[in-house]
């Protein structure tokens, strides 16, 4: 074996070992709750997204669900015409997968207005140049 194999090795011990002995605290239950209705409401594509870069919140809503959900410092808040709850997001797993999905979504929501915007300034100067013609 050489010496990289023996590092590979070793590392994959390493792993085994830290789980065995240093687990991954269980997920609490509205933790995991919270992040797929999270999840779930972000997958609509009638759901707005808003993101507040100053005060670094994320604004997510869907009215025809009647749900509006805010994201601030590890915190979401679920709102509705009937409940309001507060989750405190411990789980960095699940925090993580809340924000690079709004994130993404975003980013492509994003792309698609820039793609619109440019072809309708390449549509208005083709008329343009035809108005010159």
């Amino acid at each position: 074996m050489n010496q990289n194999e023996n590092s590979g090795i070793l590392f994959r011990l390493f792993l085994y070992l830290k789980d065995k002995f240093d687990p991954k605290p269980p997920i609490a239950e509205e933790v995991e709750t919270c992040t797929h209705i999270v999840l779930k409401v972000l997958d609509y594509e009638d759901t707005e997204l808003v993101y507040a870069p100053v005060s670094n919140k994320r604004f997510i809503v869907n009215e025809d669900k009647g749900m509006a959900i805010t994201i601030e410092n590890r915190v979401v808040h679920i709102i509705n015409h009937v409940y309001s709850y507060s989750i405190y997001m411990e789980n960095n797993e699940c925090y993580g997968k809340i924000l690079k999905k709004f994130d993404d979504i975003s980013e492509k929501k994003k792309n698609e207005l820039e793609v619109k915007l440019t072809n309708n300034i390449k549509h208005s100067l083709k008329k343009i140049l035809e108005g010159l013609s």
